[in-house]
């Protein structure tokens, strides 16, 4: 597959199959695109945490899921039943967070690469989640949930942004989850 297409196909997945579980094997898979991409002066200061076990219900509980939705999240069949909590060992600075982004979107694209998708999260109070997994000194900074798609979402080109300008991802009638883009000549500066 193409990379700008890869990149295209990785979406934030909201609802999964919850039945189909995912191996510590496919986690620790997908975690070595986190282990071999770049860093910030090559520190590499993220710790993973590779969950698939009881304690994915504790870590649904913490999160936030989609607020330009309005939803509590999914459904009881449809709910993660993996994740990737990304731990540091102090609060987040800006190098942190570059190299944040750069692992989780790298995971995020080898899961897709491996039929699975992903969504990233942040909407968690760090301290409350930290207690709870108890992996002291490390705080969970971002996690990110892994599993097998249960929903459509497209990338709607830019003459089918909504008239009134609005980027917010929705679902429509049929319950697909869609996804404004702008144009390249937006995008662009000239």
């Amino acid at each position: 597959m193409k990379v700008l297409n890869l990149i295209a196909k990785t979406r934030s997945i909201r609802r999964y199959k919850e039945s189909e579980k995912v191996s510590m094997k496919m986690l620790e898979y997908i975690a070595e695109a986190a282990r071999v991409v770049g860093s910030a002066g090559n520190r590499q200061r993220l710790r993973l945490l590779l969950v698939n076990d009881e304690r994915c219900d504790t870590i649904f509980k913490e999160i936030k899921f989609a607020s330009a939705l309005d939803w509590n999240g999914p459904e009881e069949g449809q709910r993660p039943p993996a994740y990737i909590v990304v731990m540091t060992d102090s609060e987040p600075d800006t190098n942190l967070a570059i190299d944040m982004g750069l692992a989780a979107q790298a995971m995020l694209m080898t899961a897709t690469e491996e039929g699975l998708g992903g969504c990233m999260f942040r909407s968690f109070d760090r301290e409350k989640l930290g207690k709870l997994l108890g992996k002291e000194p490390y705080m969970p900074a971002l996690v990110i949930s892994i599993g097998t798609p249960d929903e459509v979402v497209v990338l709607q080109d830019a003459k089918d942004v909504r008239p009134d300008g609005n980027l917010n991802y929705y679902r429509n009638s049929y319950g697909y989850h869609l996804v404004p883009k702008i144009p390249m000549s937006t995008l662009v500066l000239k």
